[in-house]
């Protein structure tokens, strides 16, 4: 480029503007002191980094008018300002959101780890983030039902009149039940404080004063009648089921070869779903003597809530312990061939395991189903049942089996009580002692009297 007409007028120059040549590499402050002829000079910023000594930043600007490169002196040199003189961008510029909208759509790309550093990443199902999808749709919904725009509400004028909407929609238009609505209010809840606290605004959450519903956790366990039943109508002939697919019914046929084998692994194992589909023959071990031990996974429930604290070589491991029950289905499924290899259980041509949960779970509410009896019953119910024997058998020291740091959880949310009822029924005395304690006495008294 022929730059020999370059301006930099001595009064009006900027502190760190030059003229520039690229020839023999001279610096001039003004155009009136250039002696070069090369006819090679550009406008050029060398901008002091605030406390060195001689560091500078650079910048060559391709322009041939001054006023221009006066212009873009300025940007430049407010860009450095407002990184701190780094060459990486540390300072992302953020716009705060001011509409509600806005702010669910900041919220669900946070949600996605999107705009979020690296150690603050979380590992979040996918079905977990489109609940909370779900929950702002119906959030939006609930106000455009009572005539508010939401496309001009301000997120700070959300006030307790709107919540008390919010409120009255999700129990007489939606019909939650009271553990639906509780979920929806805590996301609501934690969605405005976490924006609250991202932008720093000068405004209280009106979501902080909705009371919980009461909800009665049922802790229903299968029984084992109903589960033998179950595996029994676990068949192709079964399997058909009509959906509807965009208002249409559609019969599809939910069997699949491998259902009894996982609904046998969820009962003996006391696993999620998500643990079960993922159980390998490599994570089986055996004791000193070459009996079965246990059988390892990842604990995806841990491992995810502190995604962003492991390395996926350092994932937090389940350990089930391999009972007698599980060991004989172990070694009917193949074990003697299958051990030690990097196979799945079962199903192992499948990669996709999220979708092999899920179609283990609507597999087992299917049949479930067909038993008609009265119940709701889902996969996750075996985990209820096999933590409630565990725990009438062994006490506190079932968490041995659990995985519990403590047997409140198990109490609270897992301890099926009206089986604990119907044993009672059968010998619990205050002062009476169960059968097999009266029995031993009865053995020892006769052996006395053999004597």
């Amino acid at each position: 480029m022929n730059m020999q007409n370059l301006k930099l007028p001595k009064k009006e120059r900027p502190k760190g503007l030059f003229l520039y040549c690229n020839a023999c590499h001279k610096h001039y402050s003004s155009d009136s002191v250039i002696k070069c002829k090369c006819n090679l000079l550009v406008y050029k910023a060398m901008i002091h980094i605030p406390d060195t000594k001689r560091k500078v930043k650079t910048r060559t600007f391709d322009t041939k008018d001054f006023v221009t490169a006066f212009s873009l002196f300025k940007s430049f040199k407010e860009e450095l300002k407002m990184n701190s003189f780094q060459k990486m961008k540390i300072k992302k510029e953020t716009q705060t959101p001011t509409l509600l909208i806005e702010c669910f759509a900041y919220y669900m790309g946070f949600l996605n780890n999107i705009d979020v550093p690296l150690h603050k990443h979380k590992d979040r199902s996918s079905r977990g983030i489109q609940h909370f999808d779900s929950f702002l749709k119906i959030y939006k919904e609930a106000l455009e039902f009572n005539n508010i725009d939401c496309d001009i509400l301000k997120f700070t004028e959300v006030n307790d009149d709107m919540v008390g909407l919010v409120h009255d929609y999700l129990l007489t238009k939606k019909k939650y039940a009271n553990k639906s609505y509780n979920n929806a209010m805590a996301s609501y809840r934690g969605f405005t404080s976490h924006v609250i606290n991202k932008f720093r605004l000068n405004y209280q959450n009106p979501f902080l004063g909705v009371e919980k519903l009461i909800v009665t956790n049922k802790n229903l366990s299968i029984q084992e009648d109903e589960f033998l039943k179950l595996l029994k109508i676990t068949t192709i002939e079964n399997g058909f089921k009509t959906v509807n697919r965009r208002s249409k019914p559609y019969t599809l046929n939910i069997y699949r070869t491998w259902l009894i084998h996982g609904f046998l692994l969820g009962l003996y194992t006391g696993g999620r779903g998500e643990e079960v589909n993922k159980l390998k023959w490599s994570g089986i071990s055996l004791n000193e003597n070459g009996s079965f031990n246990d059988i390892k996974v990842i604990h995806f429930k841990e491992s995810r809530a502190k995604g962003h604290l492991v390395s996926e070589k350092d994932n937090i491991i389940k350990e089930f312990s391999i009972t007698e029950e599980l060991g004989a289905l172990l070694i009917e499924m193949g074990y003697a061939t299958k051990k030690g290899t990097d196979e799945y259980l079962f199903a192992p041509e499948r990669e996709k395991r999220l979708q092999i949960a899920r179609e283990l779970s609507q597999g087992f509410s299917h049949y479930y189903g067909l038993l008609n009896t009265g119940k709701d019953i889902k996969f996750k119910n075996l985990r209820k049942t096999f933590i409630t024997s565990a725990y009438k058998k062994y006490g506190a020291a079932a968490i041995a089996l659990t995985g519990h740091k403590n047997t409140s959880v198990i109490v609270t949310n897992y301890n099926d009580k009206d089986v604990v009822k119907k044993d009672a029924q059968k010998g619990f005395g205050v002062f009476n002692k169960d059968k097999d304690e009266k029995d031993k006495e009865k053995d020892i008294d006769n052996h006395s009297d053999s004597e």
